[in-house]
Formats: C-alpha cells, sequence, structure tokens
C-alpha cells in the first residue's frame, strides 16, 4: 500500500469513528512529551545562559519537526509564560552575542510553538536585565531596533520609560535626554510629562548619589523641550528641580530656574505669585539698565503696591551688581540683613565676567560681615580658580592655592561630625551647605592638571579621605581624576598604563578622552616604543565600551606629536650655532607615528566631522616638516569639497613655512575660481606666507588688489601691516610698507598706530605704483 492511499484510508477513518476513544493520539502525544522533557526540565529551571542554547535551539528543531509532521498530534503547554520570562531574562543578562541572537530567535517561536505573544513588556524585559548589567550600549541597540523585530512594532513608551529607569548612575545627562527628546520622536512616540518626570527625577538622583551639581542649563534645556513639545504644565516636574538647588544651597538657581519655567509655562503660578514673578522681573530690569539707585527707587512705588522686602526682592535688585557698596545699598533700603545667599548673587557675577579678583574682595568682605561661607557662595570660584583652560602652570598653581584656601574655609565652617553615625550618602542635603561633590570635582580635575604633580599627590589624596570622612562617595569623574594623578605619576610608561589597566572598567566616555589626553602627554620624546600601541590600546578598549570615537581621539596624539617636535626644535636651536642647518632625520619617527595615525584615520569611517581630523593631520605634517604629505591632505580636502577657512590658513601657512611660491599661487587661484570668500585670518595667513617668501611687493599688491572688493568683501586692518611689518627684517622696508599703505589705503592708516605712523615719515622710497582700483 502506497503512502498516499494510506493517508486517505486513515483520514476516512478518523471520519466514520468520531467517538472513537483517542488513545491512539493520546499515547501519541504522550510518546512526544516524553521525547521533549530532557530539553524541557533545563529549560524550566534555568540558571546559566549556555545550558539555555543548549536545549532550547534543540527542542525548537524537533518542535517544527513534530509540526511538519501529517498527523502531528496535539502538544500540552511545554513552558509558561513566566517560564519563558525567566529564560529571556537570563539571556539578555548575559549579553553576549549569541545569547541575544537566541532571544531574537525566542521571538520568532512563541506565537508558534508556545502560545505566547511578543508584547512591550519582553523587550522591557530584555532592556531592564542588560541594564542591570550595566550593559547600556546594547540596551540602547535593542530599544532602538525593537521595530526590526517580531511582530515589526514600533517601541512602546513604557520601552523607553523602562531604559530610563535602568540606566546605571555614570550614565550622562545628554544620553538621557536624547533618548526622551530625539529617540522617541524617531521612532514614533510621543514623549508626556510621565517621560519628563521619570527624566528629571534620575537626573536628580544621579546628582545626589554622586553629589555632583547639576547645571542649570541641563535644565533649561528640558523646559524648552517640554515647550517645544506641547505638554502641558506640570508643578511636580518644576517641584523637583527647585527643590534640588534649594536643598543643595543653589538659591539663586532655584529662582532662576522656577523664572525660566513660569516663563515657559505662565499657567504654573497662582494670580499672587505671577504678580511677585512680575515685580521682581522690573526690579532685575531696572537694576541691569539703570543701576541700584533706580532700582531701589522702583521697589519704593512696588512696596505701596503690595511688593515685600524680603531675600527674593533683594536678590532680584541685586541681579546685576558686582560690588559689596551694592548689597549695603539694598540692605539699608529695604531692612533685611543680607545672608550668603546675596553675596553668592554679587559673587556670581563676577565670576561669570571672569573677574574673579572682584568676586574674592566680595568674598572677603563677606566674612567681615560675619556671613558663614557656604557651597554656593563659594563653588562658583573654586571651579573658576581650579580650570586651567588657557593658564599657564605657574598661573593655574596660584589659582589652585587660592581655591584650597577657599575648600579650608568651607571645610571649617562645617567640619565633619566626629560621632556621625549616618553616613551622609543616606541623605543628599547632609551636607548641602559644605563641600560638595561639585566642589570636590573642581579640585580634583584641577589637581590632575597640575604641573607639580609631587605636591599634587598628597592633596589629592587628603582630599579623597576627607570625602570618604563625609559619606560622599566618588563619582567617575573624581575617579577620572585620581587615576591621571596615578599615571602622572608613574616613572614609566609601561607602569602608568598598567595603573590604567587596573581602573579603565571605570571610566565614562569623557573620562576615556582625559585619560587618553593625559596619556599622549606622558612621553615627551617618543623613545617608548609602544606609545602608540598602548594608547590605540586605550582606544580599543574605548570602542569596545561601547564609546563613540571622536575626532579628539586622534587629535590629541598629533597635537602631541607637534608639539615633541616644536620641543626638539628648540632643544636644538639651544644648543647648536644659529648658522646650523637641522639634522634632516630629526623628526623622522615622528613622522612615522603620524602616518600610523593618518592610516589608521583613513580606515575609520566613524569620525564626525572628519575635517578636524584632516586639518590637524595637515598642521602636524607641516609642523614636521613634511611639506609634502601636507599638500597630499589639503589636495583631499579641495577635492572633496571639504575644506573650510582653518583648512585654508593651514596650507597657506605651511607654503610659507616651505618655501612653495608657485603652490600657494595655484591654491589661492583655484580658491577664487572656487568662489571661496577668504577671511581675515586667511588673508593675513596669506600676507605672512608671501612675506616669508620675500614676497613683500606681492602681499602689497593683494591688499590693495585682492582685498575689500564685491568678491572678497574683507579689508585689511592693522593686525594685516603687523604682520609684514613683523617679517619685514630692514626698517627702510618698514617704512617702504607704510609709506604704501599710506598713499594707497588712507583710511587704514588713520587707524593705525601712531608709532607706525611716526616711523614712515623719514623714508619714503615706493616700492611700486600698487594704486587702489576705483
Amino acid at each position: 500500500m502506497s503512502l498516499r492511499i494510506g493517508l486517505v484510508r486513515a483520514a476516512h477513518f478518523s471520519r466514520i469513528h468520531p467517538r472513537l476513544p483517542p488513545s491512539l493520539f493520546v499515547r501519541a502525544s504522550h510518546d512526544t512529551s516524553t521525547r521533549l522533557e530532557p530539553f524541557l526540565h533545563p529549560l524550566r529551571y534555568p540558571d546559566e545562559p549556555n545550558a539555555v542554547r543548549r536545549h532550547y535551539l534543540p527542542l525548537v528543531a524537533e518542535l517544527q519537526r513534530i509540526k511538519a509532521l501529517p498527523s502531528s498530534p496535539a502538544l500540552p503547554p511545554l513552558l509558561t509564560r513566566d517560564q519563558l520570562i525567566t529564560i529571556i531574562d537570563l539571556l539578555a543578562t548575559s549579553g553576549r552575542p549569541p545569547d541575544l541572537e537566541c532571544i531574537r530567535a525566542m521571538f520568532s517561536h512563541l506565537p508558534a510553538y508556545f502560545g505566547v505573544a511578543v508584547t512591550p513588556e519582553l523587550h522591557s524585559v530584555v532592556i531592564a536585565a542588560m541594564l542591570r548589567q550595566g550593559y547600556v550600549p546594547l540596551a540602547q541597540q535593542w530599544l532602538f531596533k525593537i521595530h526590526e523585530l517580531p511582530p515589526h512594532e514600533k517601541p512602546s513608551l513604557d520601552n523607553f520609560h523602562t531604559f530610563l529607569t535602568g540606566c546605571p548612575n555614570h550614565v550622562s545627562d545628554a544620553l538621557l535626554r536624547d533618548v526622551v527628546v530625539q529617540r522617541t520622536r524617531r521612532a514614533g512616540v510621543r514623549p508626556t510629562n510621565e517621560t519628563f518626570a521619570i527624566l528629571v527625577r534620575i537626573i536628580v538622583n544621579n546628582a545626589t548619589q554622586a553629589k555632583t551639581a547639576i547645571s542649570p542649563d541641563t535644565f533649561a534645556t528640558i523646559i524648552t523641550d517640554m515647550k517645544l513639545l506641547r505638554l502641558p504644565a506640570d508643578p511636580t516636574i518644576i517641584s523637583m528641580m527647585v527643590d534640588y538647588y534649594l536643598e543643595n544651597g543653589f538659591l539663586v538657581r532655584a529662582e532662576n530656574i522656577r523664572n525660566n519655567y513660569v516663563a515657559q509655562f505662565p499657567d504654573i503660578m497662582t494670580p499672587e505669585e505671577q504678580q511677585m514673578d512680575r515685580w521682581h522681573k522690573e526690579l532685575a530690569a531696572a537694576s541691569r539698565e539703570s543701576g541700584v539707585e533706580h532700582s531701589l527707587a522702583l521697589f519704593r512705588d512696588l512696596a505701596a503696591k503690595g511688593c515685600p522686602a524680603d531675600s527674593a526682592t533683594f536678590r532680584a535688585i541685586l541681579s546685576t551688581s558686582k560690588t559689596v557698596d551694592d548689597i549695603l545699598k539694598v540692605e539699608k533700603a529695604l531692612g533685611v540683613q543680607a545672608d550668603a545667599s546675596e553675596y553668592a548673587v554679587v559673587v556670581n557675577n563676577n565670576v561669570r565676567t571672569r573677574q574673579l579678583l572682584a568676586a574674592l574682595v566680595v568674598y572677603e568682605e563677606s566674612k567681615k560681615s560675619g556671613i558663614v561661607p557656604v557651597a554656593g557662595l563659594v563653588g562658583p570660584m573654586i571651579r573658576s580658580l581650579s580650570s586651567s583652560d588657557k593658564k599657564p602652570p605657574k598661573v593655574h598653581n596660584a589659582d589652585l592655592d587660592t581655591a584650597l584656601s577657599l575648600y579650608s574655609d568651607l571645610d571649617a565652617a562645617f567640619p565633619v561630625s566626629p560621632d556621625s553615625s549616618e553616613p551622609a550618602a543616606s541623605n543628599h542635603s547632609a551636607h548641602a551647605k559644605g563641600p560638595d561633590m561639585d566642589i570636590y570635582t573642581s579640585l580634583m580635575r584641577g589637581l590632575a592638571l597640575c604641573s607639580n604633580i609631587q605636591t599634587a599627590q598628597p592633596i589629592a589624596e587628603s582630599l579623597l579621605s576627607e570625602m570618604k570622612s563625609r559619606g560622599i562617595t566618588a563619582t567617575a569623574g573624581i575617579k577620572t581624576s585620581s587615576l591621571v594623578l596615578e599615571m602622572r605619576g608613574a616613572d614609566t610608561l609601561d607602569k602608568a598604563f598598567r595603573r590604567y589597566r587596573q581602573s579603565h572598567h571605570e571610566l565614562t566616555e569623557s573620562g576615556y578622552l582625559v585619560v587618553l589626553h593625559a596619556f599622549s602627554r606622558l612621553s615627551r620624546n617618543l623613545n617608548h616604543p609602544d606609545l602608540l600601541e598602548y594608547y590605540f590600546q586605550i582606544v580599543d578598549d574605548m570602542r569596545r565600551a561601547g564609546f563613540r570615537i571622536t575626532d579628539r581621539v586622534y587629535t590629541d596624539i598629533l597635537q602631541q606629536f607637534a608639539e615633541i617636535g616644536r620641543q626638539r626644535k628648540w632643544t636644538w636651536g639651544r644648543d647648536n650655532p644659529a648658522h646650523q642647518t637641522p639634522p634632516p632625520k630629526m623628526f623622522d619617527d615622528l613622522l612615522d607615528a603620524v602616518r600610523r595615525v593618518h592610516n589608521i584615520v583613513s580606515l575609520d569611517k566613524t569620525i564626525h566631522p572628519e575635517r578636524i581630523v584632516s586639518n590637524q593631520l595637515m598642521d602636524t605634517y607641516q609642523r614636521l616638516h613634511s611639506f609634502p604629505e601636507a599638500y597630499r591632505v589639503w589636495h583631499e580636502l579641495y577635492t572633496s569639497g571639504k575644506y573650510g577657512p582653518i583648512g585654508v590658513s593651514i596650507i597657506l601657512d605651511a607654503c610659507g613655512y616651505a618655501g612653495q611660491y608657485e603652490v600657494v599661487q595655484h591654491i589661492v587661484s583655484n580658491l577664487m575660481a572656487e568662489n571661496y570668500i577668504f577671511n581675515l585670518h586667511n588673508w593675513n595667513t596669506y600676507v605672512e606666507c608671501l612675506c616669508r617668501l620675500n614676497q613683500f611687493s606681492e602681499a602689497l599688491r593683494v591688499i590693495c588688489t585682492f582685498m575689500g572688493t564685491s568678491a572678497q568683501p574683507v579689508k585689511p586692518d592693522a593686525s594685516t601691516i603687523a604682520v609684514m611689518l613683523q617679517l619685514a627684517d630692514t626698517r627702510i622696508l618698514s617704512n617702504h610698507i607704510l609709506q604704501h599703505v599710506r598713499r594707497n589705503l588712507p583710511e587704514l592708516w588713520a587707524h593705525l598706530p601712531s608709532n607706525a605712523s611716526r616711523q614712515s615719515e623719514n623714508i619714503e622710497q615706493p616700492l611700486e605704483n600698487t594704486k587702489r582700483p576705483p
């Protein structure tokens, strides 16, 4: 009997005897369940991802085989929904690619083989499990690609909420906001007030845990986002923002953020509060436009209408003040004793305008008045003093001394209680007025960049000890600064790298950038053969941690190569006669290293904007006296249309130092043909290039003929002439230049410094007739 005939007869038999006891089928089903049991038992009690995969995938293969049978028996429920969720959670906790691939396969199998629908809840299980292990990039990837997985639906708002609430404390506020504002929109999901309440709660909680201060810009940006999304006013959100600043002693910030929210959502305030807000704005505007006296005169009028003489009004009148005299005037007029918050307003006004000395004077006067220093008063000064931005090493060290003195005042005002049994970490406001995490972060960052590393290390250790005694846990930023100090204190590059290896798992994205910057500067002569190998091992660690590799990773090391070259050149010039030419191979090892970085950059298609790295490559090549390679980078930029003002200046400068007159003329001619508009720095660099090539007549022709036209509207100014005078090697040549400017550019001549005019009075020997065209 053929198989076909047998099947037909079996079908006929079942139709004729519908009530026949189905013992035959029960037995078949029982046999099937027995055969599946070895696969099912480990899945009902899962304990290890490998074991889950080892049994789940064969189980599905067997189920597929059974389903394919013509008379496949009905199977009882094999795994419950809860058991499947436990399996998914275990696999997601692993985070390994095979385990995540197994979850993706499960989402295809669940409806067909287990009768379980794939819902947003299952995706939330995956996201939450990944985040419990700190796998932020993996959780992001899963969230953003939910639509690619069965049943191919967009993520739910709950999926985004799960991501937000599950993120570790070290995740940046910017990333969290990007998820709420940008990623939801791309996924077609609209965030709600609940979403923003979760976001603000997490940001506040992270800052509280880390003892860091939240920037007002962070909250201001969130308020703007809510307004753009046309969400209604929500008192709970602004309350969280204001309460955070009030509880941490930042009264001015609290008032400012409240004013910002009210401006965006005016319905949030009662009529009485709105009236008070209008009065305070009027007082602040009067102070800003006409000074404190005018604001006080306005206050006397407003007081008759009900404006109270309180601390908030005091601060509104002082909103732009920078002197103690203003504090005393307002204090007398309002009859309100100034406290630390009023002095903090004036100190902050000075710090914002970079008048640190004036801020310190106000602070000293506050102490004379009996004001107890608090974090909100000294914190802004400590942050500014601890910053090393554009400061010579000696100035930075001196500023650090002042910052540490301010810290000592604050520490003395709020000493650690020796019998305190409850750690400060359990109460985020316990040390709100004393030294906080924001202050410790600033000091540690400043010490990490201090030139006197031997002095900085014991001070940093003391600060860390004091933090611990206050119950404050070091954040990732503090740990990064501490790591940089230890690396800088190592006597060999190998020891510095080993020290990095011990702590690199704690680094955030910004922490990696700080460490790379510090590591690149540990070697001043490049004699260590493993500098680049170590450097790019750190880069690989950063990439494996899920962080984006930015242009700064490459520009940092390239800048260091250029700096090493400059130091070698200076040392050689100091030790050798001026007429002697440097050896031709002085920079060969540096150039080899730059070429290696160049090759890596060429293979990395993720960096953006790539123009920044190309500009740095070009600049480094030219500083190491390799004009051909600098020009090759320029040619790639030019032909791709990705050049900009900075790149133009770099290649023009390179032509000047390399003696490439014909090349620079060719470059300028091409740019003119492309209708590129030179900015003043481009022109000044071109003029300097021509002067270095001893083409002073051509430089004068450029100034008088090409600059300030309809095609090139930028006119020369005093800085342009200063460039030429600086490179003129004789007084006669200087006077020729000045007389030429006097005759052909009278408007510019009138604005030159008086000493330049006097210099040109004695000699007048024109180089050539280059009158400005009408």
